[in-house]
């Protein structure tokens, strides 16, 4: 068994270690390859890895490469976690928008739509390798915008990928503090996208728990890259579920837009301070643990989700997990060939979606099928290159649609961007 991690160097890759030396017993690791095309942060997680490896005695084969069909040979299951353009691209991404009036952020809007682009256009060289020397693979991946760069995979390649992402599991977690039991033992159900969808019910042994939660006053967890937004009571009566906290960003735009104007740093900026604080500490070989401080830099609960997806798959034993997969029919307003975040059961041929037993509100619906028509428009431009495409899915983004500011805001962004868009190049 051979697991691939592309973008190894990311500060989030020992979380893998961690989930993959809990199922020590259940899945037998024969080899974990690492590649990034930063050379030297590869080393340096790649070694601190291999130390935590080590000092819970597993001496799995660590290969670290910046070799992309080296790492993709042969592999297994293939994560992939690549930031395209690195921090610096996230923090423009972040404070261009702003200049215009539009909220900056990593996964959705302006910002979350040039992420997309870099990062579809990185995939396309991924996806070919994968089809070339891997093609019964499965590729996890937790890339941003998640959902929109496993619709590319499915839509334009022959790779088998199911997105993820650990807003549910952090949801689960939340869920089953508050009832008292594990999250693992409880099954989701979701109808939504990427980073806009809403937790209808949660159920324990059968019984749906949900309510005993929303009377308890929980609004759910707020991400680590966000500020909490406490959720009008009367809001939250109209939802009747658990939202994710990257809706704040639609129910609360006028807010958050200041309060991100009003910030002395970026998330993407205070990220970037994280991550070289987190460098230093995996440098020093005399540490063999993953530190508390990682908890600063987001993604709870990541490597658990990735893990336990690849558990589910490996092992055939027919676990729930939400992930991202094509809708075929089980949100009845969005379109088959879709890309949702739904519950499933995961065996070895993959995600079974479960049929959805509520509803959610028509003020919701809309949002979703909004915000779905910008994500197969974002794809489109990512493939095509066409700037007429650009312009459809801004205009179609419920936090953007005011051509005055899209126009300058895309040239300034394209500008920044230019070297990770060759196909945009006039």
């Amino acid at each position: 068994m051979k697991i691939t991690v592309i973008g190894a160097g990311s500060s989030y890759c020992p979380e893998i270690a961690m989930g993959l030396i809990q199922r020590k017993e259940i899945m037998q690791v024969d080899e974990i390859a690492l590649m990034d095309i930063d050379e030297y942060k590869l080393q340096i997680v790649g070694n601190f890895f291999q130390r935590i490896m080590k000092n819970h005695g597993l001496n799995t084969k660590i290969t670290i490469t910046s070799d992309l069909q080296e790492a993709v040979k042969n592999a297994d299951f293939i994560i992939t976690q690549i930031r395209v353009g690195k921090m610096d691209a996230r923090i423009n991404d972040e404070k261009i928008p702003l200049k215009y009036n539009l909220i900056g952020q990593e996964t959705t809007g302006i910002g979350g739509f040039f992420c997309a682009l870099r990062t579809i256009e990185a995939m396309e060289k991924i996806a070919e390798t994968i089809e070339q020397f891997s093609p019964n693979a499965w590729l996890i991946n937790f890339a941003n915008p998640s959902g929109i760069v496993t619709e590319y995979f499915l839509k334009h390649t022959k790779v088998k990928a199911i997105g993820l992402c650990n807003v549910p599991i952090t949801i689960a977690e939340t869920i089953g503090d508050i009832v008292g039991c594990d999250y693992h033992d409880l099954q989701l159900e979701s109808i939504g996208l990427n980073h806009l969808s809403y937790i209808t019910a949660a159920y324990l042994d059968g019984k749906d728990v949900l309510e005993q939660v929303l009377k308890s006053g929980n609004q759910g967890p707020t991400m680590a890259n966000m500020k909490r937004i406490e959720i009008d009571t009367d809001l939250l009566r109209l939802i009747s579920a658990i939202p994710s906290s990257y809706l704040g960003y639609y129910n609360y735009r006028s807010k958050k837009l200041e309060e991100l104007k009003n910030e002395k740093l970026t998330r993407g900026e205070e990220c970037k301070l994280i991550e070289e604080k987190l460098m230093e500490y995996y440098s020093n070989e005399e540490n063999i643990e993953v530190p508390e401080m990682l908890n600063e830099r987001g993604g709870h609960l990541y490597s658990e989700a990735a893990v336990s997806l690849i558990e589910s798959l490996h092992t055939n034993n027919h676990k729930p997990h939400v992930v991202n997969v094509c809708n075929r029919g089980v949100i009845p307003f969005l379109l088959d060939d879709d890309v949702v975040e739904v519950s499933c059961f995961i065996s070895r041929d993959g995600a079974e979606s479960v049929p959805l037993t509520k509803n959610i509100s028509p003020a919701s619906k809309s949002l979703m099928q909004s915000v779905k028509l910008y994500e197969r428009l974002t794809v489109q431009a990512a493939v095509t290159g066409d700037k007429d495409t650009v312009y459809e899915a801004l205009m179609a983004h419920p936090l953007i649609g005011d051509f005055e500011k899209i126009k300058p805001a895309v040239e300034e962004m394209l500008q920044v961007n230019i070297e990770y868009l060759p196909k945009f190049k006039v």
